[in-house]
Order: C-alpha cells, then structure tokens, then sequence
C-alpha cells in the first residue's frame, strides 16, 4: 500500500482482485463442462458480491462518470449487468450464452496486469 492509498481503497481493490479470480474459475469450470461445480462456486459468488457491487453501483461509477465521462460509466454498468446475468443464468441452471470467449480474455487480461 502506497502512502497515498487509503486502507479502503486497498481493501476495495483486493475484493475486487478475488471476485475476479472467482468469475474467471467459473468460466473455467464451464469450460471443462463441470456445470456442478461452476454452479456452486457462482452461487458463492452471487452471494458475496452484493455489497461490492452496491458500493460500485452507488458511489465508484457515479464518480467515475463525473470525472471520466458517461461513456466509461455505462461500459463498467454494462459489464455487471453481463456478469450478474450470467451468474444469476448458472445459479438457476440456465444456459450461459453470455460468457462468450471475449469476455473471458477480457477478464483473464485484467488478471495478468
């Protein structure tokens, strides 16, 4: 943590580091057609995403919007809407049309940096 980090910042980004790695092994286990298994682990990622995504939702996005602009704003919003769907999709035993092989390196990328 650098100086100029606030502890919640750094706590907000490790949560954010591990429900990624959570999305990207419930791709993995779709991809190796464990649909038991990605289900489980969406159903704990369903869980225990709400108050991180309510926080993003409610207070980083806006924030982002006023100082980046509308466009990344709505991209980050379409983002969870996907994510939430698809999860919500598994959980129920639906097809996963949505996790598509771009979006996956688009999330396996954003684990590598």
């Amino acid at each position: 943590m650098s100086a100029q980090e606030p502890e919640l910042v750094r706590l907000f980004l490790e949560d954010h580091q591990a429900m990624t790695r959570a999305l990207v092994e419930v791709i993995a286990r779709i991809e190796d057609h464990d649909m038991a298994g990605a289900q489980r682990l969406a159903d704990e990622l369903d869980r225990s995403a709400g108050a991180h995504i309510e926080f993003e939702e409610q207070v980083l996005y806006p924030e982002i919007g006023r100082c980046r602009g509308d466009r990344l704003e709505e991209k980050l919003r379409s983002e969870h809407r996907i994510v939430c769907h698809a999860l919500n999709s598994l959980v129920r035993g639906r097809p996963l049309q949505l996790v598509d092989a771009v979006f996956q390196q688009e999330i396996l990328q954003s684990l590598k940096t």
